[in-house]
């Protein structure tokens, strides 16, 4: 999974990392000596399912959950007999270890959701754009304390009123719509509140990928998202957020100007523009080795990415004893 993300990284692709402790909860039931353990744990079953869809989107072209896989007759789209055989092929690749007809219900479900254009069948977009939002739903509740159930996950965020409640989020002019500028401007005073300056909202790489975030968003290609798209835009939403958070992290350290901290820059950092700053190049100066995935000697977005994510939510205020 990390060397998915960093190649997808290397190819303009969002960041879109598997949450760290989901990725040590699998890592453990598969260790030798470990597996019993874990397996006793509530959350691995969601974990497990979890991880088989998050990696639909970031394995391009090696998982089941693909249009081109999917699309057994060759038509150029997928229908619901279809979906569902790559739901029983993933089902078979997991060993027995998902709880069937939960997940098939889930499969279902997803279906009749990500059916942007209610043709009945889904088109590359729609499928790739079910794959996404399974991961940023799974990515949502993987957070918690206590892993919901595949059932509880349907009933929450799968339901129209989410959908229905993302687009009353971006539709200022309540016309059922929600346009590029609507978009940018929830977004911008969204931002502001997350701790995200004029300053770098202006950026010309955040104003690029503000772009291209609702052009992938908007399935249907006609300009405006409807209520399902909105969803998509609104988890698309916080990984852009963390991703601005990440790209301003950088340049608040990168001395030379190459995109990435190494780690004397993050020791001369100097007074940071932020109260958190000081905190962050201490941080990173002590786990600077443990940060850096590929051995580079230096730290990229996808490597301090969850570092920023980690900024942006309550947990800031304990940096000083983490």
């Amino acid at each position: 999974v990390a060397a998915a993300r960093r190649d997808l990284a290397r190819r303009g692709a969002p960041a879109l990392p598997l949450p760290s402790g989901a990725a040590r909860d699998l890592a453990a039931a598969d260790a030798p000596g470990h597996a019993g353990r874990v397996a006793a744990s509530r959350s691995v079953p969601s974990l497990r399912m979890g991880l088989l869809l998050l990696l639909a989107p970031v394995v391009r072209g090696q998982s089941r959950m693909t249009a081109e896989i999917m699309d057994e007759n060759r038509d150029g789209v997928v229908d619901k007999e279809e979906y569902m055989n790559a739901a029983v092929n993933a089902l078979d690749d997991a060993g027995g270890q998902l709880p069937r007809k939960q997940v098939l219900r889930y499969a279902a479900a997803l279906y009749e959701a990500c059916d942007i254009d209610g043709d009945g069948v889904l088109n590359p977009a729609e499928v790739q754009f079910g794959a996404d939002l399974s991961m940023f739903m799974w990515r949502t509740v993987a957070s918690r304390e206590v892993m919901p159930s595949i059932d509880e996950v349907l009933e929450e965020e799968l339901s129209p009123h989410y959908a229905e409640q993302a687009l009353l989020h971006f539709d200022l002019d309540s016309d059922g719509i929600v346009s590029q500028a609507e978009f940018n401007d929830v977004l911008h005073a969204d931002f502001s509140k997350w701790g995200i300056t004029d300053e770098e909202w202006q950026m010309p790489d955040v104003q690029r990928r503000l772009q291209e975030t609702f052009e992938q968003a908007d399935i249907t290609g006609n300009g405006f998202l409807h209520d399902r798209e909105a969803q998509y835009a609104s988890f698309m939403a916080s990984t852009l957020a963390v991703q601005v958070m990440t790209v301003s992290l950088i340049r608040s350290m990168d001395a030379d100007g190459n995109g990435k901290v190494e780690k004397p820059e993050a020791e001369n950092a100097g007074k940071p523009s932020r109260p958190e700053r000081e905190t962050v190049s201490a941080f990173l100066v002590r786990e600077f080795a443990a940060l850096d995935e590929d051995a580079d000697g230096s730290l990229d977005e996808t490597e301090l990415y969850d570092l920023a994510a980690f900024m942006m939510t309550d947990g800031r205020r304990e940096a000083d004893g983490r």
